[in-house]
């Protein structure tokens, strides 16, 4: 698979991902964010189980790759309860920007620190761009900074460090388990996980209306088991570093989503920092020159 192929698909889970920000929103008036997580992976593994058949990917695993899925579905259970926290306590609009804004820079760091890798000047100035797309984005000019580091938001600092060690996670277990099996497990473990820390109390959801329904199959089928599925495919390949890149475009979807399904206003300066964003992007992604 060329490498044009997969930054396309990593430009379909993002937007699938940014229109998870709007399933999530929604999802939250419903249920305590407990419940949405067990929900939430317990319909992404039922998903996932046809994906696996159909392409033919081993249900068996070696020990390793039983404890590397297991510490994934740790550092996945504490994300999202960092992520539907967030969304209860802090400002979703203002840190749904801060976390994809921090996670390429978190993932690249922590990726140079274990791998004890050259800090390439280009990739500095990637993430210095994406920080400025995502504050045009943002209009940090007319920000509210005591609203920026309010309390609530502190989840969401604490989303962007968790999945940014779960994204290296999963670059360095493609010799042992393929992305798609990690995802599953991932998946089936932290439904395992979350159903034990609520000793079974996940709640009825018979009396939830199809707008719930709806929200909750987008959640989990598209933008998890296709998302998370395709994102860990890309890690292992690309690598970490330019993988976590593409989050930059987050924002930019869900400011569009929220456009359409929401009726809210879209800012020229959106346009701008999308723009500065898909700079971003690219310039980390673009191949060093040989020296």
């Amino acid at each position: 698979m060329s490498n044009m192929v997969l930054m396309f698909l990593m430009f379909l889970v993002m937007v699938s991902w940014g229109g998870s920000w709007i399933n999530a929103k929604v999802l939250v008036r419903y249920a305590a964010p407990e419940q949405l997580i067990f929900w939430r992976f317990a319909l992404t593994t039922l998903t996932l189980i046809p994906v696996m058949i159909v392409l033919r990917e081993s249900f068996r695993f070696r020990r390793t790759g039983f404890f590397a899925a297991l510490l994934g579905a740790v550092i996945l259970l504490v994300y999202n309860l960092f992520f539907f926290m967030g969304l209860n306590k802090g400002l979703a609009s203002i840190g749904g920007v801060l976390t994809t804004t921090l996670i390429p820079a978190v993932t690249y760091l922590i990726n140079k620190l274990i791998s004890r890798g050259e800090f390439l000047v280009k990739d500095i100035i990637g993430l210095c761009i994406g920080a400025v797309g995502a504050g045009f984005i943002l209009r940090i000019w007319e920000m509210d900074w005591y609203a920026l580091f309010h309390s609530g938001n502190v989840f969401f600092l604490l989303a962007a460090v968790t999945w940014a060690v779960l994204t290296n996670l999963s670059a360095r277990v493609k010799t042992i388990l393929s992305p798609i099996g990690f995802n599953f497990y991932l998946s089936l473990f932290t439904t395992i996980f979350i159903f034990v820390y609520m000793k079974g109390d996940v709640g009825s959801m018979a009396s939830f209306d199809g707008l719930f329904w709806l929200n909750l199959f987008l959640l989990a089928a598209f933008a998890t088991t296709f998302g998370s599925s395709v994102y860990f495919i890309c890690a292992s390949k690309l690598g970490s570093d330019k993988a976590s890149s593409f989050v930059f475009l987050v924002p930019v979807s869900a400011l569009i989503f929220s456009m359409v399904f929401l009726g809210e206003k879209v800012a020229w300066s959106t346009f701008t920092g999308g723009a500065i964003a898909l700079c971003a992007v690219y310039l980390i992604n673009k191949k060093a020159k040989a020296t």
